[in-house]
């Protein structure tokens, strides 16, 4: 059993998120009519779900009335494919219910199941609407963008929902499709295809919000934007953009935020990948609007095909850039410039983000057990990872993550998972995370900080996983209480992937979770859930103070969610990744240069007639 490159670019992809609310994982009886919502142009009818309360509490509401598959722009298709996105009006009556739609992606077994209907379309810019009832006048509202990789992942899953968030805290959530991979995500340098077009469709569902959340009862004004993972960077990159200014009033960073490593790529790097698409397609050109036209003719199924080889993830790892237009310049320059737009900010991680790698579904193994990882191997990925080939970078890597039992070692065939887990998930999304914190602080902005500890009795990855302890992802069933929704007439023995499952001593921390994260969204403090008056703090849900560059406190989301502050976590390996290897590979990349040039000097040198013997090499 080993890893291939493919397996394990897969896994990184995979890994990056694509959590998202649905609506279809509770009991969907009728409670009365109908729920109907009038905007200023449309008649939009819904469907309610009624709520199990089991271990909820009692305070909370029994209804959830839910608006799916809202258009809020024109199909991206034809000569819009390729394009900024166009707003769509919305006129009449619309039946915001049926089945869900997801963008066009490769299928992947886990997120879309036979269970349900599934649908993938480039016709796919829909939003869906969580409202608690009765309707709300004027509630707060969450937008979650959901993850993936930029390359799949949906608003709307079977098994993981919003539902008891919305039901137990009295807020609306927003969950938005974009455009991903080679359809939302390819550019070329001169602007004829525009990048970022999935940044560009969430900031057009964001405008949506803003135009139209009134008339579901959501205050306009009170609007926070979270996402995990891909949709956490997406966050970040709102952040960051001229062009979202006003959209929202707190954002929400759940593992991660702006990193080289995979959050953005240059545009010549793009580039380079969009015409490699174009030729993988047929559309083998030098010129941008050549490629232009002759990708807007491919069809559908041609596009589905390329999926269906599971080489789009592979060799068209596309992402995010500076284009000059949304992201202005350099995320990373902009950041350490402080250029963000006016919000307070709640940012995170967890403890052990780098564990999922070692699951072997992910990589296409089978069985339980972590991923052997041998000292081989562990080479070839870091060097694959980081870009570099260079030895000395290789062994202070090795300095930096493994023990000193493992460095000693003369085992060939020691598993060494463990140290490239942790290597791995410290320079994706531990270090970045609270790098940006410091950064926000820096920069004045209201950041509250934490990192998740807890290890879920029951993982999201699959309950047999015993020893993924706090790794990617696990906090999203806390967040959404979708573990809440499990509780009740279900088989005790069901895996609860994705879904979540909640052991008694458990249900605290999901509530005080929920509780901190919904506050946040009402007032832009997890400590309080109004602004009116002088309220203290709820003694239940231990306060939550404020991440500074001198203090640098974080909350430990855990039993006991104790305050710790005087340094980042894991801040040596984090000053490593950060500071000391991009100098390294910096340095092996120069090396390699000069190394270039010299045996280029020698080469020529040798091919010409030497005329002085004295300076002539010697035979």
């Amino acid at each position: 059993m080993e890893l291939t490159l493919s397996s394990v670019v897969v896994m990184v992809v995979f890994c990056i998120g694509f959590y998202t609310p649905s609506s279809s994982a509770v009991e969907d009886a009728a409670v009365g009519d109908r729920p109907l919502v009038r905007t200023t142009r449309a008649t939009i009818r819904g469907e309610r779900n009624s709520i199990q309360h089991r271990k909820l509490g009692d305070n909370f509401h029994r209804s959830v009335a839910v608006f799916k598959n809202i258009p809020f722009a024109e199909p991206p298709i034809g000569d819009l494919r390729y394009a900024e996105p166009v707003p769509k009006t919305l006129d009449g009556e619309f039946d915001a219910t049926g089945d869900n739609i997801h963008c066009l992606q490769a299928k992947n077994p886990l997120m879309f199941d036979d269970s349900e209907p599934v649908e993938f379309s480039e016709d796919c810019l829909f939003l869906d609407v969580f409202v608690p009832e009765p309707k709300p006048k004027s509630a707060a509202v969450m937008v979650w963008i959901h993850g993936g990789g930029y390359h799949m992942g949906t608003k709307n899953y079977q098994k993981l929902n919003a539902m008891a968030l919305v039901a137990a805290e009295d807020i609306i959530v927003v969950s938005i499709n974009y455009r991903l991979g080679i359809l939302g995500f390819l550019s070329t340098e001169d602007g004829a295809i525009p990048g970022n077009l999935g940044l560009l469709d969430q900031r057009l569902g964001l405008q949506w919000v803003k135009e139209n959340i009134a008339a579901f009862g959501g205050d306009p004004d009170r609007v926070t934007i979270f996402g995990e993972s891909a949709g956490s960077s997406s966050v970040n990159c709102h952040l960051l953009s001229p062009m979202c200014t006003g959209l929202f009033s707190g954002a929400i960073m759940q593992s991660g935020a702006m990193s080289p490593t995979w959050t953005f790529k240059t545009q010549k790097e793009n580039a380079e990948l969009t015409f490699a698409f174009g030729k993988a397609m047929g559309c083998e050109t030098n010129s941008s609007t050549e490629l232009l036209t002759c990708l807007r003719g491919i069809t559908e199924e041609d596009i589905n095909a390329l999926h269906e080889t599971g080489t789009t993830m592979v060799f068209y790892m596309v992402a995010p850039v500076a284009d000059g237009h949304f992201l202005p310049e350099d995320p990373m320059q902009a950041q350490e410039e402080g250029s963000f737009n006016p919000s307070n900010v709640m940012i995170g991680s967890l403890g052990h983000e780098g564990n999922i790698f070692a699951v072997p579904f992910i990589t296409g193994l089978k069985g339980y057990e972590k991923v052997p990882v041998n000292r081989t191997s562990f080479d070839t990925f870091i060097s694959l990872f980081t870009r570099m080939a260079d030895p000395l970078a290789l062994d202070l890597i090795k300095l930096a993550y493994l023990s000193a039992e493992q460095l000693t070692s003369g085992d060939p065939e020691e598993n060494l998972i463990d140290p490239m887990a942790q290597f791995f998930g410290d320079q994706m999304f531990l270090c970045p995370t609270f790098s940006t914190a410091q950064q926000l602080a820096a920069a004045g902005i209201q950041v509250y900080t934490y990192l998740m500890t807890h290890s879920p009795a029951y993982s999201i990855w699959g309950s047999k996983y015993t020893w993924l302890e706090d790794t990617h992802g696990e906090d999203v069933p806390y967040v959404f209480g979708s573990a809440f929704l499990a509780q009740d007439g279900e088989d005790e023995d069901e895996d609860w992937m994705l879904q979540g499952r909640l052991a008694d001593d458990e249900v605290v921390i999901a509530r005080r979770i929920m509780k901190y994260w919904a506050n946040f969204a009402k007032t832009g403090n997890p400590n309080l859930g109004t602004n009116e008056g002088d309220q203290e703090p709820d003694q239940q849900f231990p306060s939550w103070p404020t991440f500074t560059s001198e203090t640098k406190t974080y909350k430990d989301l855990s039993r006991n969610m104790e305050n710790l502050s005087g340094t980042t976590p894991n801040a040596r390996e984090c000053y490593f990744v950060e500071h000391l290897l991009p100098k390294l590979i910096e340095n092996a990349a120069e090396m390699e240069r000069l190394k270039s040039l010299v045996e280029e000097k020698v080469s020529k040198d040798s091919e010409r007639s030497c005329e002085d013997p004295d300076t002539c090499p010697e035979e």
